[in-house]
């Protein structure tokens, strides 16, 4: 019997992103799909599935609707509907092949109210501010890019839910987590925790939850009737719809125009997958020849005039001039469009005069750091509000004058349900206390997340509140949002920063990402080489998760292993790769994702004490690698000054 497909509401989403994409999605067996498919995993790795869950709660006495099965689901909320005033949760409501599954509809007489719940936060204050102001001034109501995937999808209900029940007024919502609210009990997020469950997991709701016992609301309803009205007034927004129903239905290709935003399809395979790539196959009829690996005009770093460029038919990185970039000349180090430019003409580049001065300033004993995070929607505390930010995990490698290098210390708050950070300052501060050497990060993240404590710490109660805000104060600088200004007198160092004004390696194709530039190092380096070849980390090299460990090992072709890709996989269900190009292609919010979706399995999820022991190891592992890798580049600018490598033939400034 040939299975009934409908066009969704996750389809109609995908196909808003691009057309093309409904005919690779209609043939699973055929096409790769590097996408977190399951719902659960796509909610965990923001750590904000509970939302629903507890949106329902702020719903109590409704009736879920919870077959997987379209045609028992509509035929379920078809009987329920029947009565006059009911709540459900997941309805099902179908018009010609279009069908939803509704978060929750409260039937009220002639009335049906949708709330779409959404794992996202909003100030209140920010509730009338959806529109792009530069259009508003010319009286065009054009949402803002980061809101208008959410109105479309009520929309896309709304019309459905319309057409279903044409005898009812239909009134849209939309369900997000406030800003302005703090939770009023300690441990709810713990009330909603993931458990295995047979074919597809499940979210299981503490026994007795329930709106009296889980404190002030934290999530704000929205009502967004005037919004979607103008969306639904636009006459092509149901003939969309439709024509990419009918394209998905019949397994139809809509050719779609080449993008910028082609550089995040999922749609793409490699070599030897036994899938073939959507992504390849789309540039592949421009060019008329298989796209060359990180080529692409929108694999150009940083590059914001890729729509104007492919508009005119330039889809290769060969076609940019240095007309099309803003080449600056004699600045502080490389400007962004001398980089772009090395990235277009495929060639090293190492600014010697820039890192030596840098080094320079440098005091030793160095300290290299790396920070875990993660923002959950429900806090997991009293008093916290949704979405802060967390910090679970720090490693810290030194390096000293002469050379030696030490993994130092770690950090790693894996109770559940516990409020990490002040603790976490605590733990960094016994270890940076010692000295007054030069401390690394790389990337702003750290400084980001430091101020954010010290704003937390501001509020709090804490006995020694005072001292940790002077400690993050002395090694950080404020940032924009910051109550006052400052500049610590030992500021951390930013490699990333270093890297991006004195160093490109072609290796990279253009990323800034640690998990890009150690390779690419490695590659690079014959110190490291030599001298990570040997089982040494864990044994001359002091590690806390390694024994005789050799980090530069080769395949049978003689090609060095990326020394990631040596660690075991935190989970087996997610290949890690997905879920970093999944949650973000910022460099250093994706450097983390792994992480961040184990410590919201470690917090979120039923597991025994193996596993829980396992994945914590793992995280040890993963983070010591951090900062290991930090070091290592370290390790290289150095090397970098030596004549012997000055004349293996690096061009440079």
């Amino acid at each position: 019997m040939t299975k009934v497909r409908y066009f969704t509401k996750s389809l109609h989403k995908k196909a808003l992103e691009c057309p093309t994409k409904l005919f690779y999605h209609a043939q699973p067996d055929i096409y790769e799909n590097r996408s977190l498919d399951d719902p659960f995993l796509r909610a965990l790795a923001y750590g904000g599935f509970q939302v629903g869950e507890l949106a329902r709660i702020y719903f109590p006495d409704g009736v879920e609707v919870a077959t997987l099965n379209p045609d028992e689901a509509l035929a379920e909320t078809e009987r329920l509907l029947q009565k006059d005033t009911i709540t459900l949760y997941e309805a099902a409501v179908r018009t010609g092949s279009f069908l939803i599954r509704a978060d929750i509809l409260v039937k009220q007489g002639s009335t049906i109210r949708l709330y779409e719940v959404k794992a996202k936060s909003i100030h209140p204050d920010d509730t009338d501010d959806f529109y792009d102001k530069r259009a508003l001034k010319k009286q065009v109501y054009k949402l803002k890019s980061k809101w208008d995937p959410y109105f479309q999808d009520i929309a896309f209900q709304t019309m459905v839910c319309r057409q279903a029940f044409p005898h009812f007024k239909v009134v849209p919502h939309l369900v997000f987590a406030d800003k302005s609210k703090v939770a009023t009990v300690s441990g709810l997020n713990q009330k909603f925790l993931i458990a295995k469950g047979k074919g597809r997991n499940k979210i299981r709701v503490a026994d007795g939850t329930c709106l009296s016992n889980v404190g002030q609301k934290i999530l704000m309803t929205i009502s967004v009737e005037e919004h979607v009205e103008r969306l639904l007034a636009e006459p092509d927004f149901q003939t969309k719809a439709l024509a990419w129903a009918s394209a998905y239905l019949s397994t139809t290709k809509i050719d779609s125009e080449l993008s910028k935003t082609c550089s995040r399809c999922e749609y793409r395979s490699e070599p030897g997958s036994g899938r073939k790539s959507g992504f390849h196959e789309c540039w592949k009829a421009r060019l008329k020849k298989d796209p060359e690996p990180g080529r692409l005009i929108i694999d150009l770093w940083n590059y914001r005039d890729a729509p104007r460029l492919i508009s005119e038919g330039r889809l290769l990185l060969q076609e940019v001039t240095q007309e099309d970039l803003k080449i600056d000349g004699g600045g502080d180090g490389l400007s962004t469009g001398a980089r772009q430019w090395l990235q277009v003409e495929n060639r090293p580049f190492v600014d010697h005069e820039y890192l030596r001065l840098a080094l320079e300033s440098w005091q030793y004993p160095l300290h290299c750091i790396d920070f875990e995070t993660t923002a959950v929607a429900i806090p997991f505390h009293e008093g916290r509000r949704p979405y802060e930010q967390i910090a679970f995990q720090f490693s810290h490698h030194i390096i000293s004058e002469d050379g030696q290098v030490t993994h130092a210390g770690e950090y790693l708050h894996s109770r559940k349900g516990e409020f990490p950070n002040f603790a976490f300052v605590r733990a960094l501060k016994k270890e940076l206390e010692g000295d007054q050497g030069s401390i690394f990060r790389y990337s702003n993240h750290e400084n980001t997340i430091l101020c954010a404590i010290l704003e937390q710490l501001r509020g709090s109660q804490e006995p020694d509140r005072e001292e940790l805000m002077q400690f993050i104060r002395s090694i950080t600088r404020s940032g924009g949002n910051s109550v006052e200004t400052w500049e610590g007198p030992r500021c951390m160092i930013d490699l990333l920063e270093l890297v991006k004004k004195a160093w490109y390696n072609p290796l990279t194709k253009g990323s800034n990402s640690i998990k890009k530039v150690l390779p690419a190092v490695l590659a690079d380096s014959k110190v490291l080489q030599e001298k990570y070849s040997q089982p040494i980390y864990g044994a001359a090299i002091a590690s806390r998760n390694y024994t005789n460990h050799t980090w530069l090992q080769r395949d049978e072709a003689g090609r060095l292993l990326d020394p990631y890709k040596q660690l075991p996989p935190l989970f087996n269900d997610v290949d890690p790769e997905i879920l970093e190009s999944f949650l973000s292609d910022d460099d250093e919010v994706a450097d983390g994702g792994a992480a961040m979706m184990a410590f919201a399995r470690m917090q979120f999820s039923e597991m025994n004490d193996l596993e829980f022991e396992a994945l914590r190891q793992g995280l040890l592992r993963y983070c010591e690698l951090d900062t290991l890798a930090m070091v290592m580049l370290i390790e290289h600018f150095q090397e970098l000054l030596t004549p012997a490598y000055m004349s293996w033939g690096i061009i440079s400034r």
